[in-house]
């Protein structure tokens, strides 16, 4: 009996799994030196993240495709997918040290998936304060200017402020401005977080002269 051709895959081995995934690759832009006129990068996909940079604030802008369309301001975290390119030109400000690193691809009947939660809370500090200090009570005097409750201090985290509950005077605490009608009410017996490293001041309205506590955190 002849032969028929093409012939079936029986004896053949199964192909490898994976073998035909879409390929993920990535590229490194580098922002020390200045691109006034965009750059060409060959590259081509059509999902775009940044997943990775030097800090938060690296920036560069991304031309897909040609020169003609609006530069997209690309930092840590922007993704973009369903836009087709075959190239990209990029644009930035000199930014000494700085560089973003691109994830790229080519998106299949099955799409790619690309999800990074973890990303976000990689500029939140969990550290704690290392230095808790305080205060003996300040006595604020009836009806006169505002007084500095605390001074300036570039290591501060969290000031507590409070109230004394024998008091029977509402305080006002604020800026150097704080006033009668002017700065956050702060009740007898009230305590109140504030998370600057400006001085902090307060203002008694009277009638009598009363203390006010005074606690932070700092570096």
């Amino acid at each position: 009996m002849p032969r028929i051709f093409p012939h079936g895959p029986e004896g053949e081995a199964p192909p490898e799994f994976g073998i035909d995934a879409n390929a993920v690759k990535t590229t490194t832009v580098d922002l020390t030196a200045a691109r006034l006129t965009p750059e060409r990068i060959e590259i081509a996909g059509s999902i775009l993240w940044a997943v990775a940079s030097s800090s938060v604030g690296a920036l560069v802008n991304i031309y897909l495709n040609d020169q003609q369309r609006d530069g997209i301001p690309f930092q840590r975290g922007m993704f973009i997918r369903g836009v087709r390119y075959s190239r990209v030109y990029v644009a930035n400000a000199a930014q000494p040290g700085e560089w973003i690193t691109l994830v790229y691809a080519v998106e299949g009947p099955r799409n790619v998936q690309i999800e990074n939660p973890a990303a976000q809370f990689t500029l939140i500090d969990l550290t704690k304060a290392t230095v808790f200090n305080a205060l003996a009570d300040l006595v604020l005097v009836a009806a006169a200017a505002a007084v500095q409750v605390l001074p300036a201090n570039a290591a501060r985290r969290v000031a507590i402020l409070g109230n004394l509950a024998a008091n029977g005077n509402i305080f006002r605490v604020g800026d150097a401005t704080c006033a009668a009608n002017i700065g956050q009410e702060l009740a007898p017996g009230d305590s109140i977080r504030i998370e600057t490293t400006e001085a902090i001041f307060a203002y008694n309205p009277g009638p009598i002269n009363e203390a006010i506590s005074r606690i932070w955190t700092e570096d």
